[in-house]
């Protein structure tokens, strides 16, 4: 009976030990995880940020002069909201891992580094979107990008609000 017994106990001490095992690397794995994720969102603000900055930047009167048709004023400051250019910010760790993100960071830190990530998503777009609107003949070029700015600010402040959390 001693035997079954201690058969038993080492069985389940055993099983124990590998639970907890499985536990504290899943813990140490989304605590990495989560240090990747905001690495990457760090970049990726300090990024976005930089382009805002640009784009606020005092206007040279030569450029306001040979680019009027793209300049636009916002909050009555001349800003050349219609050079063309890109805007795309790499978040590779986030969409190589997404699978596994899901399952190994907490919902608390999944919820924000989704709403991160969109928010940084719907920059992406609404900048695409302030760019098209000086190649496209549909309405007021310069109205339409001025809303555009006005959506990436509050964007822009959105993230702001977010990693406070």
């Amino acid at each position: 009976m001693d035997a079954g017994l201690a058969g038993i106990l080492g069985t389940l001490l055993g099983f124990v030990t590998s639970s907890v095992k499985d536990a504290i690397g899943k813990f140490s794995k989304g605590k990495k995880f989560e240090i990747a994720l905001q690495e990457e969102v760090n970049r990726a603000i300090r990024i976005l940020d930089e382009k805002m900055s640009w784009l606020e930047r005092p206007l040279p009167a030569d450029i306001a002069e040979k680019f009027s048709d793209r300049v636009v004023v916002v909050d009555g400051k001349k800003m050349y909201l219609g050079e063309k250019e890109t805007f795309h910010v790499p978040m590779r760790f986030w969409s190589k891992n997404y699978a596994e993100i899901v399952f190994i960071i907490s919902a608390k830190a999944f919820r924000k580094f989704s709403s991160l990530y969109d928010c940084l998503q719907r920059f992406e777009a609404k900048f695409a979107d302030m760019k098209y609107s000086f190649e496209c003949t549909d309405g007021d070029s310069k109205v339409m990008a001025a809303a555009c700015y006005s959506d990436l600010k509050g964007i822009q402040k959105e993230i702001e609000e977010l990693r406070q959390i």
